[in-house]
């Protein structure tokens, strides 16, 4: 759907919140991992890491365990 650029802007009200999982190429990717695989390793850990910080309550940041 194209963005109508006359639209006028909404007030919302309310708290938006965020849960973040954390991984890095040093401390998550092993140096055994090929360079094809790195970019899935990460985003894999990173999500999974994403999912504990949900389940520990929401609004948080987790950081995955090193490799």
């Amino acid at each position: 759907m194209p963005i109508n650029e006359k639209a006028k802007a909404e007030t919302l009200q309310g708290r938006l919140t965020c849960s973040i999982g954390l991984a890095s190429l040093k401390k998550h990717v092993g140096n055994g991992t090929s360079n094809s695989n790195i970019r899935h390793l990460l985003i894999r850990k990173a999500d999974a890491a994403m999912y504990v910080a949900k389940d520990q309550g929401k609004d948080r940041i987790c950081v995955a365990p090193p490799a």
